[in-house]
C-alpha cells in the first residue's frame, strides 16, 4: 500500500484497504506463475486482480492500467 497515492488512499474504507492487500498479494503470486510459465494460472490472478481494481480504485489510476497490461500480456 505504501506505494498507492495518499489521497486514493484516504478516500479508502477500511475494507477496501483490506482488499487492495489482497490484490498485491495476487499480483505476486501472478507474477510468480508468469515466470514458472503457468500462463493459464497466471491469467485467472490477473483477471480477479483487474476486477478488484475496477471495484476499488478511482477511474483513471495507473494501477488500472498495469492490470488491463498483465491481461492483455497473459493473452498472447
Amino acid at each position: 500500500l505504501a506505494l498507492m497515492q495518499p489521497d486514493v488512499l484516504a478516500a479508502l474504507t477500511a475494507e477496501q484497504r483490506v482488499e487492495l492487500r489482497g490484490v498485491f498479494e495476487r499480483e505476486q503470486q501472478m507474477e510468480l506463475l508468469y515466470r514458472q510459465a503457468k500462463f493459464a494460472e497466471a491469467l485467472q490472478l490477473a483477471e480477479q486482480v483487474l476486477e478488484l481494481h475496477r471495484r476499488i480504485l478511482p477511474d483513471g489510476h495507473p494501477r488500472l492500467a498495469v492490470s488491463l497490461s498483465s491481461v492483455a500480456t497473459l493473452h498472447q
